[in-house]
């Protein structure tokens, strides 16, 4: 996998190599010490109690609700199929279902404070109110000929009002949009490496701060091309 930035000059991971490195790292993460952000996160992630209430959020009908719609858009000649999955943020905000993982985070984070039902409910009601105007959804495309995933967008709309959280100031509106599409797919190509390109050492990725420190810039700089690039 070739990258570059607007100031750096191409730089190149070996994707077998960078898959070692991330799985010896998740090993670590998951098997040996469980000190640090990244190790609590890994831990945070396979409590029961956590992944019964993600389950749950994903499985309520009206917080992810799918629809095909009636838009045809064409790539590459071929009529696309396109779904898109509405989620509600106010309707996962304020489920009942996210308390054990709030609580969780919490734990996490140092706290020991056991919040209870009823003090949860008042937060999330807040958040709820805060959420009431934002929108969020994930769009894909599928072709109609070949049945291949040929997109994915990603659409978030937020217009948040300050008082609805106790505080005062203009709203707060922001809008996201990203479309990635997929051309050729299935189809033969030839890829030329770029001249000059630096290869990363993908050995020094895992079992270190310092590992994680170089895939956190590397995959920094590979996110500012892509932003960049879909605008």
């Amino acid at each position: 996998f070739y990258f570059k930035t607007n100031k750096q000059d191409w730089q190149g991971v070996k994707l077998s190599d960078a898959l070692k490195a991330a799985q010896s790292q998740g090993s670590s993460m998951t098997g040996g010490s469980s000190s640090g952000a990244a190790g609590q996160a890994a831990a945070l992630f396979q409590d029961p109690a956590i992944l019964q209430s993600l389950t749950n959020l994903a499985n309520t009908p009206s917080l992810v609700v799918l629809t095909k719609t009636a838009n045809a858009p064409t790539l590459d000649g071929q009529t696309m199929a396109e779904f898109v999955y509405t989620i509600s943020l106010k309707g996962i905000a304020t489920s009942k279902d996210l308390y054990p993982l709030i609580r969780a985070i919490l734990k996490a984070s140092g706290s020991t404070t056991d919040l209870p039902d009823a003090q949860l409910a008042q937060f999330s009601s807040i958040a709820g109110s805060a959420l009431s105007n934002t929108t969020f959804t994930i769009t894909r495309w599928v072709g109609t000929t070949d049945n291949e995933y040929h997109a994915l967008g990603i659409d978030l709309v937020a217009a948040i009002d300050p008082t609805t959280l106790g505080s005062s100031g203009d709203p707060v509106n922001a809008n996201f949009h990203l479309l990635v599409k997929l051309s050729k797919v299935g189809q033969p190509v030839t890829v030329t490496a770029p001249a000059g390109a630096k290869m990363i050492d993908t050995s020094s990725m895992s079992g270190s701060s310092s590992g994680s420190a170089t895939m956190a810039a590397t995959m920094d700089a590979a996110a500012t091309m892509v932003a960049t690039a879909a605008q």
